[in-house]
């Protein structure tokens, strides 16, 4: 071994700084006064020679450990953060933790899906939401969207009117809106059957569709349509639509009851009231 070489290894033991409690045993080799590791190690190299070196002990490796555990929390939390600024606002704030109805049976079914996600998402199982206005579609289909960002899944959220209106004919992000659908991990297409009922718009449906049908990914539909109108369409190319979305959604939900956003409505209606009430005109 070179003297260069010994020179390296014994100007890194020297900037090994002893710490309160340390000690040297009887061969000098310093100790750490905690987990009495030595914190420098000894090899033999095949000519018999001895290299000293700095070693962590439990102590520095415990420490490394949690630095590095809370940096990669860290950089995970962030990730959620950019996911879910992806997300429009009003569907951010939808989660499990809110439901008012955790024990229903659609609340159970979609909770099941987020924990069988690799399965799901191995198969390319999706969901349709169908039912009347206001019967918590949008909100089940978020509930599922903010659960799969907290599990670092890239989610894509959008109404089928407004992506259809991206796809105007004066637009050319056709390519990258088809692009970006089939890249996300979960697409949310909500209110199918909300866009203009022109050739136009049904023919980008039907494009968005089948794409996302061809990427075998899931993909989670919303629509106030029946299970009858989306089964018995007498629109020709419209059915062709709805028999791709019922042919990847096997998870088919009907959503019942009276609107939820009636009660919303109420509610906030009453909290107005009590700040207006609280409000003097004579100040």
């Amino acid at each position: 071994m070179s003297n260069a070489f010994q020179e390296f290894f014994n100007g890194l033991c020297a900037k090994v700084e002893s710490r309160p409690g340390d000690y040297t045993d009887a061969e000098g080799i310093l100790h750490c006064g905690v987990c009495h590791e030595p914190r420098i190690g000894i090899v033999k190299t095949r000519t018999g020679e001895e290299i000293t070196h700095p070693r962590t002990c439990a102590c520095d490796r415990r420490y490394w450990a949690e630095v590095n555990a809370r940096e990669a929390e860290e950089k995970r939390r962030k990730h959620i953060q950019e996911l879910r600024r992806l997300l429009p606002r009003g569907v951010r704030d939808c989660t499990f933790e809110a439901d008012d109805s955790p024990d229903s049976p659609i609340s159970r079914t979609c909770r099941k899906y987020v924990k069988a996600w690799r399965e799901m998402y191995r198969r390319g199982d999706g969901i349709i939401f169908f039912g009347s206005v206001g019967t918590g579609k949008t909100y089940y289909a978020a509930c599922i969207a903010n659960a799969l960002i907290d599990m670092e899944r890239r989610v894509l959220f959008t109404t089928v009117p407004d992506l259809v209106s991206r796809m105007s004919v004066f637009s050319d992000d056709r390519d990258e809106i088809i692009s970006e659908l089939c890249a996300a991990n979960l697409v949310v297409l909500d209110d199918l059957g909300a866009e203009r009922d022109t050739e136009f718009a049904i023919e980008q449906v039907f494009a968005l569709v089948s794409a996302r049908e061809q990427s075998h990914k899931p993909t989670i539909y919303t629509t106030n349509l029946s299970m009858d109108e989306l089964r018995q369409c007498e629109n020709i190319r419209r059915r062709r639509i709805y028999d791709r979305v019922l042919g990847s959604c096997p998870i088919q939900l009907q959503m019942a009851g009276q609107s939820r956003r009636t009660g919303a409505y109420e509610a906030r209606r009453a909290e107005v009231k009590d700040i207006l009430r609280g409000v003097s005109l004579d100040d």
